[in-house]
């Protein structure tokens, strides 16, 4: 019997879609920056720490790794705030109609914001003094489903020991919950729809009359980003160095 050759330049083809798909409208963000930002290697659950520039995905189920990714469009399940998120936190906003990840280009429906056990007792600096994100952070913006591509944005420009430069962005981009890892520091417009769900929903975990960092910069004066006060209701801009709490939040 003849064997059949297999077409390896297919599946490389494959593996080129699936990382186009899931890298390829980061906007200025190159891969190596997607890497660098959350994280290398990458865990693929049961399968242990897996380098993703020298991946061997073997016969994976696209689906599941897009998943993995964090990536996944769930499309639309129906009204699910309120309840448990795939990462283990709370639903807070849904949208029907959809809104994009401007990151990745790609559509999701729902918000979740970070599990009860979240610390709200640390506060951080959105920038150091000294960090390059102290001035002007170029392309953040407000709206919903920015959030991600911001906090991308503040660490690229920060650079150097993120923990330091950008502490506010770099404490959400490194929480890690389960098999999650793509939380982020929300855009304006999210944590303000994060502070209205708060009431409805009865999120505990949240510092009751605490200001609340975004993760978008405000154009008119560089040493500013948008903030929240939770009691209140009151959106402000603070100076970059005012020590603030934080909340991260994910997109699916």
């Amino acid at each position: 019997m003849k064997r059949r050759k297999v077409n390896y330049g297919f599946f490389a083809l494959v593996l080129a879609i699936i990382f186009a798909m899931v890298f390829g409208a980061c906007g200025d963000l190159g891969l190596e920056d997607i890497i660098d930002l959350y994280g290398n290697p990458v865990d693929f659950g049961d399968q242990g720490g897996l380098d993703i520039q020298n991946l061997d995905l073997g016969d994976p189920d696209l689906e599941d790794l897009l998943e993995r990714l964090g990536d996944l469009d769930f499309g639309d399940q129906g009204d699910l705030t309120g309840q448990t998120g795939p990462g283990g936190g709370i639903i807070f906003y849904y949208d029907p109609a959809g809104f994009t990840m401007t990151d990745i280009n790609r559509t999701a429906h729902y918000l979740e914001t970070a599990p009860a056990d979240w610390s709200t007792d640390v506060h951080f600096e959105w920038a150091s003094s000294e960090s390059v994100a102290f001035g002007l952070v170029s392309n953040t913006s407000k709206a919903i489903g920015t959030g991600r591509k911001n906090t991308a944005l503040i660490l690229v420009a920060a650079g150097g020991d993120r923990s330091v430069t950008a502490p506010a962005a770099n404490a959400c981009a490194t929480f890690n919950f389960g098999t999650r890892a793509d939380w982020f520091l929300p855009s304006r417009d999210e944590l303000e729809e994060l502070c209205e769900a708060t009431v409805v929903l009865d999120i505990t975990g949240l510092s009751p009359g605490g200001w609340y960092w975004s993760s978008s910069q405000n154009i008119d004066i560089e040493e500013c980003a948008w903030s929240r006060d939770f009691q209140d209701e009151d959106k402000n801009n603070n100076d970059k160095g005012s020590n603030l709490a934080v909340i991260p939040i994910r997109a699916f």
